[in-house]
């Protein structure tokens, strides 16, 4: 609340309007939570007391609170938003007029980026938030209420036992967060790196034309590792269990289809039991959380999906490699790849994906060295003409095949031929 009283010096004839919102988005609260009463009164009519001549009356309301709901919640965020506007163009005019009035030692120990920052970039945000936090606040302060008045009127052991849950999640939530004068540190760490970084890009020409790296930048190279540090000590602060061990082999017992299903998991395993002892112990935090990701995954693992998956990336590579097998068996044809989605009854998006991820290269580019490479075993193995060659290949005219010759190999296929036998005491030169 201190902010939002801090907010309203900028905008102090708009604290109605305000008021007004917050007013309407509780309005819209109740017309969210009623129409769950109102379902409770039909269920309890026709099952309980087997009357279904309310059950139009109860519909009815339903379907107006939903409507009513809609309309009072727009026009909540539309007060807020024109709160908002309001906000965001004082604070602007409000920073500008204090900047004018800075002395020279303010920008010598703020950073143009950090100062662009509060003034531009902060003005926006404040308008996000302010705009949709206003209604939301209050929403999400009414909700809750509301939800367990409804639920005290239709079972009220149910309704203390939903606050239960809910305190604890409460606290769960509290620790989540964390140490308050943690968060703090590590708010404005990220702060400062985000200032530095608007600084660092804006001074890149210098970069560029010095030669130099971004530890010449030494305020945003110290930024970094300080938000770098915070980072992991966060991570760490969330460390389940102290000393924890797993047995590798254990698991990989009793769930190797969990642990050969995914290649990213393989290398991981691989990795850890090819660490030595020093080299564990350096990175053991690091491979604490990859083993509560492990575990994690090993929880969520479903066989019967992983072999269906299985099963239709073994039929999608059959198809692919026929394709192939089609392709470098008529290289005098040159087929569309919508002809060879026809012919193979794949989609044309599928082909070219997965044709890429089995051969590394799209269709094109790997025929091209295909042929290339077919091209240069017949120029080495054979005493066939270039001419004649080219036409196998499926190149109609010389000159573009053998441009594409050189482009792959560096030379012309003639010299490259010559080079060949000349090297090995082959005799006779064709062209």
């Amino acid at each position: 609340m201190g902010v939002y009283k801090e907010l309203f010096h900028y905008i102090p004839d708009k604290k109605p309007q305000a008021v007004l919102s917050v007013v309407l988005s509780v309005l819209a609260s109740v017309l969210q939570i009623l129409p769950f009463y109102f379902l409770w009164k039909i269920f309890q009519d026709i099952v309980v007391y087997q009357n279904d001549t309310q059950a139009g009356m109860w519909s009815i309301r339903i379907v107006g609170c939903m409507i009513a709901y809609t309309i009072v919640y727009f026009a909540a965020l539309w007060v807020s938003h024109l709160i908002a506007f309001r906000l965001e163009t004082n604070l602007r005019k409000a920073g500008i007029h204090h900047l004018m009035q800075a002395s020279f030692s303010f920008f010598d120990k703020n950073p143009s980026g950090k100062i662009r920052k509060i003034i531009d970039d902060n003005a926006a945000e404040t308008h996000m938030t302010v705009a949709h936090l206003i209604p939301d606040n209050a929403s999400a302060i009414a909700t809750p209420i509301l939800m367990f008045i409804v639920m005290a009127m239709v079972d009220w052991p149910m309704a203390g036992l939903l606050l239960l849950v809910t305190g604890i999640s409460a606290w769960q939530m509290k620790g989540m967060m964390g140490e308050q004068d943690f968060m703090r540190k590590y708010q404005a760490a990220l702060e400062r790196m985000n200032a530095e970084t608007v600084e660092y890009v804006r001074g890149m020409p210098v970069l560029k034309v010095f030669r130099t790296t971004v530890q010449s930048f030494r305020a945003l190279y110290a930024s970094i590792t300080s938000y770098a540090k915070l980072a992991y000590e966060y991570s760490l602060s969330w460390q389940i269990f102290s000393g924890m061990q797993i047995d590798l082999e254990a698991v990989r017992k009793n769930y190797p289809c969990a642990l050969g299903s995914s290649q990213l998991y393989r290398q991981w395993i691989t990795e850890m039991f090819a660490l030595s002892k020093d080299g564990l112990h350096r990175g053991i935090e690091v491979y604490k959380l990859r083993f509560l990701e492990l575990l994690l995954y090993i929880q969520n693992f479903n066989p019967q999906q992983e072999a269906l998956c299985r099963y239709y990336q073994h039929c999608k590579k059959q198809k692919i490699e026929k394709i192939e097998a089609f392709l470098t068996q008529h290289l005098t044809e040159r087929p569309t790849i919508e002809e060879l989605s026809e012919r193979f009854l794949i989609s044309k998006t599928a082909l070219k994906q997965a044709f890429k991820d089995l051969y590394g290269m799209p269709i094109y580019t790997y025929m091209i060295h295909y042929r290339m490479e077919t091209g240069r075993q017949l120029l080495v193995e054979t005493r066939r003409s270039i001419t004649e060659i080219a036409n196998a290949l499926g190149y109609t005219n010389v000159s573009k095949f053998s441009a594409c010759f050189a482009k792959i190999y560096g030379m012309q296929p003639s010299r490259y031929r010559n080079t060949h036998w000349m090297k090995t005491g082959v005799e006779g030169i064709v062209l």
